[in-house]
Parts: structure tokens; C-alpha cells; sequence
């Protein structure tokens, strides 16, 4: 009867032992870090306030006026704000090289970062540069919506100009560059430019009688051969003057590529065209 009652309780232990454990979910770790996104003319940005969780790359623009050149890596880091107002580290699976990337005095640089979360709320992007011998981590905030509707609900037309969202697929980009050994240069220079758009401008009458003026960015690229392509706003004030702003942009002639190592590449290249009633 012992042996029996031995049995048993050999049994209920393994069972015990076998029984699966419930796993917790690992919490990521509290990251209160706060950086500056403008010190000795040095900015950072994103490209858009918001952006769509189904996005794959969210762009950041680097600002480079601070008298010198710097420098930067491939590295970077984000937090996130969780339900209770904690910033948290996102867990993220970033390959980087080695090297770094040098931006000229004067010039600004696309930061095209992969994003490794994709849930709504609100995100600190971190980018550490370094000016001279002294490092300095810069920090911006953007937020990611799912809900598109709730988007604009929350946020009229007139606030969405400077935060319009990208579409999905405007998330992966081809291999264009923003800084490059030389830009891309309008047959005579910037002023021949200007003058070109003001020369060909068709101020939409409409836009005319009700007073609005303002000015629209227009975001394109110079291919290798010196040809514009894919227009596109990136800053609107309505929609007349938007579509004069492209057709502008459709008729520039044939550009000075611009060139890395000596090689002819695609380059991105952002205008503005203003339209001011006398």
C-alpha cells in the first residue's frame, strides 16, 4: 500500500513538474532621456508631424547652419509614450555600418530611420551628432495615427498643410540622394530659376478674387540626366495654387546634374513657389 501511495505521489510531482508556466510579457525599460532638437544651428525635424502605423521608414530632417561640418553614424534610437505617460525604450533590430556621414555646413540631409513599432501614440527619435570634438544628441517627437478619419477629425484642413501623410508606399524609397558632392544647378543659377517661375506663374484667378496668396513647396527629383521628376507637394495652400505650383515645376528645363565621385546621380531637391497678390 506504500508503494502504492509512493507511486502516486512521484506522479503528482511530474505532473506538477510538467505543468506549462504562464511567460510575461517583458516590459521594454523606462527611457525618460531628453535631447534638443535646435542648439548652435544645429535642428532636427521629421518630415511630418504624423504618420500612418502602417508606414515602414518615417524621414527626419537634419539641419546643418552651425558654421562647420558634422558628422553622424548609421545609429539611432526611439521611445515610446506608453498608456501611462511613460516613455519606454522600442525594442529594435538595427544593423549599421561602421562609418560616418558627413554634412557640410549649410546643407540639410533626408534621415530615412525604419520603424520597429507600429502602434499609435506619440515617438522620440533620437540622432547623435558630433560638431568638432564634442557629441551632442539631438531629439524630436513625431506621432503614429491608424485611424485616418480620427486624423482629421482631430486636426482641420487649414492645420494639415505642414502635416499631411505620405501614402504607404511613399515609405520606401529608391536609392536618391540630399547630400551629394555637388547639387543639381537650373541653367544659370538659383536667380534664373526664381525668375523662371515668376516669368511663367498664371496666378489662378479664382485664388486672385478671394485674396490668397502663400507659399507652396514643391519636392522633386533631378534624375541623372538633369530631368525633373516626381513632383510633388510637400507644403500646400490650396488647392489652385498647388496645381500651378506643379506645372511650374513640369516645365523647368533640362538641369546641371548633380554628382557623387564624380558620378551623375538622383538627387532630391525641394522649391518653393510664392504667390503674393499686389
Amino acid at each position: 500500500m506504500k508503494a502504492i501511495n509512493l507511486c502516486l505521489f512521484c506522479l503528482l510531482l511530474i505532473g506538477c513538474a510538467n505543468k506549462p508556466k504562464q511567460e510575461k510579457v517583458p516590459q521594454t525599460l523606462i527611457n525618460n532621456t531628453v535631447g534638443i532638437n535646435d542648439t548652435l544651428g544645429l535642428s532636427l525635424h521629421p518630415e511630418f508631424p504624423i504618420y500612418s502605423t502602417k508606414q515602414k521608414q518615417v524621414t527626419f530632417i537634419l539641419h546643418n547652419n552651425s558654421g562647420t561640418d558634422i558628422g553622424f553614424g548609421g545609429y539611432y534610437s526611439y521611445t515610446y509614450e506608453d498608456e501611462k505617460g511613460i516613455w519606454r525604450d522600442v525594442p529594435m533590430q538595427l544593423v549599421v555600418f561602421d562609418e560616418e556621414i558627413i554634412l557640410w555646413q549649410g546643407n540639410k540631409y533626408y534621415y530615412n530611420a525604419e520603424l520597429f513599432r507600429h502602434t499609435p501614440g506619440r515617438y522620440r527619435f533620437f540622432l547623435t551628432v558630433r560638431r568638432y570634438s564634442k557629441e551632442y544628441t539631438l531629439m524630436t517627437e513625431f506621432q503614429l495615427q491608424d485611424n485616418m478619419i480620427e486624423l482629421f477629425k482631430r486636426h482641420p484642413y487649414s492645420q494639415l498643410n505642414d502635416t499631411l501623410l505620405p501614402s504607404e508606399e511613399e515609405a520606401v524609397y529608391p536609392p536618391i540622394y540630399n547630400v551629394i558632392d555637388q547639387m543639381p544647378e537650373f541653367p544659370g543659377g538659383i536667380d534664373k530659376l526664381l525668375q523662371f517661375i515668376n516669368d511663367n506663374m498664371k496666378y489662378p484667378t479664382k485664388a486672385q478674387t478671394e485674396g490668397i496668396q502663400g507659399r507652396v513647396a514643391v519636392q522633386f527629383i533631378v534624375d541623372e540626366n538633369g530631368y525633373i521628376i516626381e513632383p510633388n507637394i510637400v507644403r500646400s495652400v490650396e488647392p489652385s495654387l498647388d496645381n500651378e505650383a506643379l506645372r511650374l515645376i513640369k516645365m523647368l528645363p533640362q538641369w546641371k546634374p548633380g554628382t557623387l565621385k564624380g558620378k551623375a546621380v538622383k538627387v532630391k531637391y525641394t522649391v518653393p513657389v510664392a504667390f503674393k497678390l499686389k
